[in-house]
């Protein structure tokens, strides 16, 4: 006979017994490589081409497009560089050891904080967009309920 609880008494004093609740077991964690990579990739496309190519169009016009091909190569260089960097210095802080190892710790120091502006910058940059996207879909959604937008 299984392990009972009773909420009315033991069982057999005329309360009612009720199956013990089965342990609860945590989920595990399976995001690998693959599933951290697409959201790496997913973060990118969705930041960087779907919203913020909107905003550089209606700024720059066709221009943007000269302008996002020049960034385009200017990724996939920056990404080899990363690449070579990454298995010459595999432990956590690429740059940095890189720098630390090959030029001085004062370059080092220098480029962990110039890497932690480029990273602020960036995440601006996509607040930026997102709030300029965001903005425009509520004044649709403004519109489609059928108010006035704000002027601005």
């Amino acid at each position: 006979m299984g392990k009972y609880t009773s909420w009315d008494g033991p069982p057999g004093a005329g309360g009612r017994a009720l199956p013990a609740d089965p342990p609860v077991s945590e989920p595990k964690r399976t995001v690998g490589l693959v599933g951290a990579t697409g959201v790496g990739v997913s973060a990118i496309v969705g930041g960087g081409i779907f919203v913020l190519a909107g905003v550089a169009f209606s700024t720059a016009g066709p221009g943007a497009v000269l302008a996002f091909f020049f960034n385009g190569v200017i990724a996939a260089l920056t990404a080899l560089s990363f690449a070579e960097m990454s298995t010459a210095f595999p432990e956590s802080g690429g740059t940095y050891s890189f720098a630390h190892r090959v030029l001085s710790v004062r370059a080092a120091f220098g480029v962990g904080w110039i890497l932690c502006f480029a990273y602020i910058v960036a995440a601006a940059l996509y607040a930026l967009g997102f709030g300029h996207y965001a903005g425009e879909a509520l004044r649709g959604l403004v519109v489609m309920v059928g108010y006035a937008p704000p002027i601005g």
